[in-house]
């Protein structure tokens, strides 16, 4: 997230040396979800967003307008242990399948992900953020952290292994039983990288 165009540079004059609108990552950090579980890891990404009119939403629809700066953290599993499905439901390609996350399918992506909020509470309580931080957003309902996590979890957009070697492909990435044909992007992983897929 590079400030470098003339929109930008306007936007900090207007806005006293904020953008008017803007995402851009601040900072990225990874941790351990339990000591020994080294392939457990949760990746935080720290991103800033100032705008004179921010709608944050909820699985409730929106909650809160502030003309104020917000930071969020973005808590993220690199190897998680649910699987969903990628269903062809005709023989027609124009028909969509049917796709299933299955999100927060096992206790363990669950528990790890409630270990990276509390962690992400204790950085927001640390002293040199906390000085910075006014309030926190809190879940409507007074909710657990599991009921916050499953109302507010959602994709990464970053899918991968959805035709992946073994029961799809071959090691040469060619589709079982199909003559000619090769898969040859992240769909063919069969092991989720801990690093972006979308490269």
């Amino acid at each position: 997230g590079v400030i470098n165009s003339e929109e930008h540079g306007v936007q900090l004059l207007l806005m006293d040396g904020a953008p008017l609108h803007g995402l851009l990552p601040g900072a990225l950090a990874s941790a351990v979800c339990k000591p020994g579980v080294l392939y457990r890891v949760v990746r935080f990404l720290v991103r800033f967003l100032v705008a004179p009119l921010v709608r944050v939403l909820m699985a409730s629809g929106p909650v809160k307008r502030a003309l104020q700066a917000i930071i969020g953290i973005n808590i993220c599993l690199t190897r998680p242990t649910s699987t969903g499905t990628v269903m062809i439901q005709s023989s027609d390609p124009a028909t969509p399948p049917a796709i299933d996350p299955n999100f927060l399918s096992t206790e363990e992506d669950t528990m790890n992900i409630i270990s990276g909020l509390d962690l992400a509470q204790k950085i927001f309580a640390a002293g040199p953020v906390a000085k910075l931080v006014k309030q926190l957003m809190s879940c409507p309902g007074k909710q657990s952290s599991e009921e916050f996590l499953r109302d507010a979890c959602m994709s990464y957009w970053h899918p991968t292994g959805t035709c992946a070697i073994g029961k799809c492909l071959d090691p040469q990435l060619r589709v079982h039983g199909i003559r000619g044909l090769r898969v040859a992007d992240a769909s063919s992983l069969p092991v989720h990288p801990r690093a972006p897929t979308q490269a």
